[in-house]
């Protein structure tokens, strides 16, 4: 887990747990989107290469 992470979570801690919740379906929902193209690309032929990032 890098130190940055380490760092929101440790402010996520402090919040009560409805907002800790509400962040945590965004987070999650999020990492889900992310995730979805990979999936299915999987599925589709059984490997995923990430396409090439922008620079800068």
């Amino acid at each position: 887990m890098t130190e940055s992470l380490k760092k929101a979570i440790a402010q996520l801690k402090t919040l009560p747990a409805d907002e800790q919740d509400a962040i945590a379906a965004r987070l999650l929902a999020e990492m889900e989107d992310d995730l979805s193209p990979m999936r299915q690309a999987r599925s589709t032929n059984g490997c995923y290469r990430r396409p090439p990032q922008p620079l800068g």
